[in-house]
């Protein structure tokens, strides 16, 4: 087991473990540390030599450390010290949007997805380039008294978009839209463990309606909706939207149950290379039907000297 992790001006020489989590339904991707609290029988002085906001990056690996895989990037948002462990927390570039934005009223052509974020990454100074595919519209988008994630954590709620960081980027789109990478496994050769179900299409009936906080010329409540009547319901509020931007959203939210296939996690080696937003292929030889291609939602990280695992969950089929 090969790393080469870099906290501030400092390189780490010995690690107890590191887990990363990184998620396109989360706005952060997070990653944990863990250093023994003695070495060479003296204490680390870790306090004096490392402090809040120091830059982190995390590279993890086999046997040859000119070919690791970067797994992390962001900064250092915590340090404890507790029973001889020294722990330390660290957050992506969320961790700039964590500031209070002047108050402001979006309408209009101004009031679209994208034009919000690039606003809001401007008003925190951050470098993050947004990356957005989705042309949804507010009718009127406020903001008072909010901070940077506050305003990103209500379009996520809201429009049920993925909208994460990666590579110095801002991303916001629909589930699926926008993948990074491949990945192949085989339930005979390199997934250890599951927690996957596999569900017929008929099982996954939903029908999804958004309610919106205006009513239309006859006095009705505007609303969205999408699926089948005879499925469970899920109901989103929304306000400020449209009827046409209220179905879209309905839309997205239906799209993401209404496939045949898998559902779940499942456990697997650090290679191959697994990342959110990657598409991975579940190949099953006893039941060639059910092999599949789907969108990666999140992994898990799990690193140490005894060994790596990453656990990966399954959005919907691609």
């Amino acid at each position: 087991m090969i790393f080469d992790i870099k906290v501030g001006e400092f390189k780490l020489n010995m690690i107890d473990r590191v887990s990363i989590k990184r998620s396109v339904l989360t706005l952060g991707n997070t990653a944990t540390i863990v250093l023994p609290g003695i070495m060479h029988n003296k204490e680390l002085d870790v306090k004096s030599k490392l402090k809040i906001q120091d830059k982190v990056t995390i590279k993890l690996g086999y046997n040859d450390i000119s070919n690791l895989e970067t797994e992390f990037e962001g900064y250092l948002t915590g340090i404890t010290i507790e029973n001889g462990i020294i722990q330390l927390e660290c957050e992506d570039a969320l961790q700039q949007y964590r500031k209070a934005v002047k108050n402001k009223e979006f309408s209009g052509a101004d009031a679209g997805v994208k034009k919000i974020l690039e606003h809001v990454s401007k008003e925190v100074s951050s470098a993050c380039k947004v990356v957005c595919d989705n042309n949804l519209e507010y009718e009127k988008f406020i903001i008072r008294g909010k901070t940077g994630y506050d305003i990103l954590k209500k379009i996520q709620d809201d429009l049920k978009l993925n909208i994460y960081f990666r590579d110095n980027e801002l991303h916001a789109h629909s589930m699926g839209s926008k993948t990074y990478g491949k990945a192949t496994y085989n339930f005979a050769t390199n997934i250890e463990s599951d927690n996957l179900r596999y569900k017929k299409e008929e099982e996954r009936k939903v029908k999804v309606i958004t309610q919106g906080d205006k009513k239309d010329k006859e006095g009705k409540q505007i609303i969205g909706e999408v699926g089948d009547a005879k499925g469970d319901q899920v109901t989103l509020n929304i306000s400020g939207m449209n009827k046409e931007n209220l179905n879209k959203v309905a839309a997205e939210v239906h799209s993401r149950s209404s496939y045949e296939g898998y559902e779940g996690t499942f456990r697997a080696w650090l290679i191959p290379y697994c990342d959110a937003g990657y598409e991975a292929t579940i190949n099953n030889d006893e039941e060639k039907d059910k092999t599949g291609t789907y969108y990666v939602t999140a992994v898990e990280t799990e690193f140490s000297s005894s060994g790596a695992v990453r656990t990966i969950s399954l959005g919907k089929k691609m």
